[in-house]
């Protein structure tokens, strides 16, 4: 039997922080993996994270050479031995573009990372890629017809999206379903 999933059941990449008890001021959720891991000490694999929206796999296998311009955008192509699900994709860089690309350079063939820590929390990375990406292509809902809008089911009822902004996510993120990043993703 299936076990009907729940939103408010989904922990993966939630309560980063906790409060103490003791002090009451906000401190890092020692029992998540976030807890255990310092951003100031990793900045360029939280960066090229944050920027690219890449699965922990795919930081771990990206060359430097797989950074290309096009009209004036960045974008990473990620091969498809490279990827889940075997195909070839290609991804736009968000944010801090001009770091990626120096990361790249300094890469040229050879990988840009040689170890993706195993505490970082790649997954919100994910998140906050995704989050920027929808709202950078959505569209106003009030003027899209009606068949171009995703109407949200259960908990997140009354939460509508722009359905081909989600494309471009779900694209970017290596998912077919535009469902995926509207339950997983996007906040």
């Amino acid at each position: 039997e299936v076990r009907k999933r729940s939103r408010a059941n989904i922990t993966r990449s939630r309560n980063r922080t906790a409060v103490s008890e003791k002090t009451g001021k906000t401190i890092k959720n020692p029992s998540t993996r976030a807890g255990h891991f310092s951003e100031k000490k990793h900045v360029n694999e939280v960066t090229f994270a944050k920027s690219t929206g890449l699965r922990r796999s795919e930081l771990e296998q990206i060359k430097g050479n797989q950074f290309f311009q096009k009209n004036g955008n960045y974008y990473i192509r990620l091969e498809g031995y490279q990827c889940k699900g075997g195909r070839t994709r290609v991804v736009p860089v968000l944010d801090n573009n001009e770091k990626v690309k120096e990361l790249c350079e300094k890469a040229g063939d050879k990988k840009v990372f040689d170890k993706i820590p195993k505490m970082m929390d790649v997954h919100s990375y994910r998140s906050n890629y995704a989050t920027a990406l929808y709202k950078q292509n959505a569209r106003d809902l009030a003027s899209i017809p009606r068949n171009e809008r995703y109407c949200c089911r259960n908990e997140l009822k009354g939460v509508v999206y722009d359905k081909k902004a989600m494309k471009v996510v779900t694209e970017a993120l290596g998912h077919n379903r535009i469902s995926v990043i509207a339950e997983h993703y996007l906040r």
